[in-house]
């Protein structure tokens, strides 16, 4: 029963409170953001060239005119799982406050450069 378990949860992947991990034996074509504004975006993870964590606080996705900026607490598991390319959405916090209750928490998300700005009004 405990094999079956594992291997079931291997298929569906890993859901955490503000993100979730595609399952290891394939990858997410894309990366979608959800912000607390209501706003959805979605990146193509061929877009996605440089991740650079900072602290374990601080996590930077950058490509060509397009910086996302993810700020929270021990973003450490989130880093990695987006390098392995695994990760189908991150979310923000509704309120922007850590209670300590998830191992992860994921307190703002901002997505800025002129890939973006032209879809974003003013």
């Amino acid at each position: 029963m405990d094999q079956e378990s594992t291997e079931v949860d291997f298929l569906i992947g890993e859901e955490h409170e503000y993100y979730a991990v595609h399952a290891k034996e394939s990858s997410p074509k894309r990366l979608k953001l959800y912000l607390r504004t209501s706003e959805r975006i979605s990146l193509p993870y061929s877009l996605l060239p440089i991740i650079m964590l900072v602290d374990g606080s601080k996590l930077y996705i950058k490509s060509h005119e397009l910086l996302v900026t993810i700020q929270g607490r021990n973003l450490d598991p989130l880093e990695e799982s987006l390098s392995l390319e695994h990760v189908k959405w991150i979310k923000e916090s509704p309120s922007g406050t850590d209670t300590g209750d998830a191992e992860t928490f994921v307190e703002s998300i901002t997505v800025e450069g002129k890939a973006i700005e032209k879809y974003v009004e003013p």
